[in-house]
C-alpha cells in the first residue's frame, strides 16, 4: 500500500476489511495479514477513501447516501451485518462517527433523525459531541472492542469519560511522527492494527498499548479466544528498542500487531 494514510483507505471491523477494487495483491495481502479478516472490494462512488466514507462497528456498517445499492449487495449478502445508507448530505462518515460494539460518539451537527439512523444500524447508544474542541470525532481517535487510542490533546477527565462510554480502556497515541488525527494514519480491529509507514517505533508501541493488542483479554461478546501470537508485516519506523534491519538510514521494521487465534507464542520477523 505504501502510504502514511492507511486509515483513509481502509474500513475494518472484526468481520471484514472494506477496500477499493483498485487495491493490488500486495496491498490486499498486507491488510489481510495485519487485521486477520477477509478483504472485500467495494466501489464507494469511485473513490479510494473507504476509511473516510464508511463508518461502523461489529454490528453494522454505514455508507453515504450516494453509494449505489448494487455496490452494497455483496456486503449484505456475505456478512452478518446491518448495512445502511445514512440519509444526510454529509458523506465523510468515517470522519464523523466513532463507534465500537458498545457506543457511538458522532458529529454534533447531526440532527435527531440521523442519530436515530446511526443507532438503528449500529445497534448502540449514540451521543453527539466533540473530542476536545474538535467536531470530527471519527478522524481523531480509533476505537475497537478491545481499546481506545486518543490524541494527546485529550484531557484525563475526558479520556476517562470516553473509556466508560465505550467500555474499554484507552491511552494516548500519535501516528506518522506526531500526527494527532489518528484515524487517518491508522486502521485497527480487535485482532490487529496497520499504521502509516512514517510511524515511529515508540508510536507503534503506544498504539499497541492503547488498543490492548499486547494483552490477553476475554471478550465473551465476540466469542473469541484472544490468547494468541503477534504476527508481523512491513511498516517503517525509527526505533531503538525493536529489532529490525537498518536500510538507507532508517529501520525497516516488520511489525503490525496482529492477533491470531489459538496460540500463546510471539514471533519476530527476520
Amino acid at each position: 500500500m505504501g502510504s502514511n494514510w492507511v486509515g483513509v483507505k481502509v474500513f475494518a471491523n472484526d468481520k471484514v476489511a472494506l477496500i477499493s477494487p483498485s487495491f493490488d495483491e500486495k496491498s490486499l495481502s498486507l491488510v489481510k495479514s495485519a487485521l486477520a479478516v477477509e478483504t472485500l472490494p467495494v466501489d464507494v462512488i469511485s473513490s479510494e477513501l473507504h476509511g473516510v466514507m464508511i463508518a461502523g462497528n461489529n454490528k453494522g456498517v454505514l455508507f453515504p447516501w450516494n453509494v449505489d445499492d448494487d455496490d452494497l449487495s455483496e456486503v449484505k449478502k456475505s456478512y452478518d451485518l446491518n448495512v445502511g445508507q445514512l440519509q444526510t448530505n454529509y458523506t465523510a462518515l468515517g470522519n464523523l462517527i466513532l463507534a465500537n460494539s458498545f457506543f457511538a460518539l458522532v458529529y454534533e451537527g447531526f440532527d435527531r433523525e440521523t442519530v436515530r439512523q446511526i443507532s438503528d444500524v449500529l445497534d448502540v447508544e449514540v451521543e453527539r459531541g466533540r473530542i476536545g474542541q474538535y467536531t470530527t470525532v471519527g478522524s481523531l481517535a480509533v476505537v475497537t472492542d478491545r481499546g481506545l487510542a486518543l490524541p494527546p490533546s485529550v484531557s484525563d477527565e475526558e479520556a476517562k469519560e470516553l473509556e466508560q462510554k465505550f467500555k474499554v480502556r484507552g491511552d494516548t497515541a500519535t501516528v506518522n511522527i506526531g500526527f494527532n488525527y489518528l484515524r487517518l494514519g491508522l486502521v485497527a480491529n480487535s485482532f490487529g492494527a496497520l499504521a502509516g509507514e512514517a510511524s515511529t517505533g515508540p508510536e507503534l508501541v503506544s498504539i499497541e498499548r492503547a488498543l490492548a493488542l499486547n494483552q490477553q483479554r476475554d471478550l465473551p461478546s465476540l466469542g473469541l479466544s484472544l490468547s494468541s501470537q503477534f504476527i508481523t508485516n512491513e511498516l517503517r519506523a525509527t526505533t531503538s528498542h525493536l529489532r529490525g534491519k537498518r536500510k538507507s538510514g532508517r529501520w525497516v521494521l516488520r511489525s503490525c500487531f496482529r492477533k491470531v487465534r489459538g496460540s500463546n507464542q510471539r514471533k519476530t520477523c527476520h
